[in-house]
């Protein structure tokens, strides 16, 4: 998530279900995230997923539209590199890191999934 802590929701939950394959150097998996809107007016989620590839996305089991991007993926260095190159490749790398601190994927939110706390029907009664 965002470093910076300046979010618009809280992360109440995380749920994770990871496959490893170690014979095709390869992880698979899901993520569930459940947040809480600190307003009625959270309309984008941002969330840092590094080195992922995201297939879908869905809020409240409905399919919506993201976009991802990965500031590193396609971070190299021209010609011919060796070690001594460390230090270009590690300003590169932190100044990318920087710029994709809001985070790389992008959620967009219908607006219908989003509604002020007083919607909510009581737990017990």
């Amino acid at each position: 998530m965002q470093r910076d802590g300046k979010r618009d929701f809280i992360l109440s939950h995380e749920h994770f279900i990871l496959e490893i394959r170690p014979d095709q150097r390869r992880i698979d998996g899901s993520a569930e995230l459940i947040i809480q809107p600190l307003s009625g007016s959270l309309r984008t989620v941002r969330i840092n997923s590094r080195q992922c590839r995201i297939l879908e996305t869905f809020v409240n089991d409905k399919r919506v539209e993201h976009q991802f991007t990965d500031a590193i993926a396609n971070l190299k260095l021209e010609g011919e590199t060796d070690i001594s190159h460390h230090q270009t490749y590690k300003s590169r790398y932190l100044t990318a890191i920087r710029e994709a601190d809001e985070g790389e994927l992008f959620i967009t939110l219908p607006e219908d999934c989003v509604k002020p706390v007083r919607q909510f029907q009581p737990l017990h009664q």
